[in-house]
């Protein structure tokens, strides 16, 4: 079984143009994300998900310059770009973060990752954090029923679609005891929070790759330093737009049964939590 960690990056940003390719603290914010990926265990290969843009091209040479997998496929499908980057891949089951999270946590997803596989999980996402720090865990057989069930191309959001413990087996792993309270944003959307990463790893000093409880203390002694976060709020769905969602889910259902069999997949729908202190 072959374990990934995919890493979905384009460079079509408007309110922040070309971000990920931004300088942070003497390398792009991509650069971070790769690096932070390549050092979490358990992890067999790191592929660069892209679109086939060509603007989106010139993100090759970041994954030959860290010796990583890269894909280009779907410029709007993130769901059918994922699904195809891990069978090209051959990858079982995979960890998916986007480029724009350069503190995402280490720690937390190795221990994210054995909790999601141990219990053979379809789909699995963190709670308790704030956005930004951990990823998101996904088994390619599961995602390829739901991009065979999904009717929507446009799959930028794609949570509310597959997140459903009526039909696949959804793990809820919940993370207490962080001092950085949950409605904090630590990726980077705007020019504020370019700012505010800039003056956070500029700040922390490490020999080594600040992870979260680095961040943790820091934010214990710079709170005020977060003001520059918060200026925005985090993109979500409205509460219709959900709704439609789940419509379309429960009108495909008998198309993902159908195809499940056809794959020999067993699904076994449920929810599943974990709750750790950190």
């Amino acid at each position: 079984m072959k374990t990934g960690y995919l890493i979905t990056a384009r460079l079509k940003s408007e309110r922040l143009k070309e971000k990920i390719l931004l300088d942070l603290n003497g390398k792009a914010i991509l650069d971070h994300v790769i690096e932070r990926c390549k050092a979490t265990k358990g992890i067999d290969r790191v592929v660069l998900c892209t679109s086939t843009n060509n603007q989106d091209s010139r993100l090759r040479d970041f994954a030959e310059k860290h010796n990583i997998d890269f894909f280009a496929g779907s410029e709007d499908d993130v769901l059918l770009r994922l699904k195809n980057a891990a069978i090209e891949n051959k990858i079982d089951n995979f960890l998916s973060i986007t480029a724009d999270n350069p503190l995402v946590s280490v720690y937390l997803s190795e221990l994210f990752l054995e909790w999601s596989q141990k219990n053979s999980l379809n789909f699995g996402r963190v709670f308790g954090l704030p956005v930004g720090l951990t990823p998101y865990f996904l088994n390619s057989a599961a995602l390829d029923i739901a991009v065979k069930m999904k009717q929507n191309h446009d799959t930028e959001i794609w949570g509310p679609f597959v997140f459903r413990e009526d039909f696949f087996k959804i793990g809820y792993y919940k993370v207490n005891g962080c001092v950085i309270p949950e409605k904090e944003r630590l990726t980077c959307d705007y020019p504020d929070d370019y700012e505010f990463l800039q003056i956070v790893l500029r700040q922390i000093q490490s020999d080594r790759t600040p992870d979260i409880f680095d961040l943790m203390h820091y934010y214990e002694n710079n709170e005020s330093v977060f003001q520059l976060s918060r200026i925005h709020s985090q993109r979500s769905l409205s509460v219709s737009e959900k709704n439609k969602i789940r419509a379309a889910f429960d009108k495909a259902k008998e198309t993902g049964y159908a195809y499940a069999r056809k794959l020999g997949v067993t699904l076994q729908p449920g929810l599943l939590q974990k709750t750790i202190t950190l």
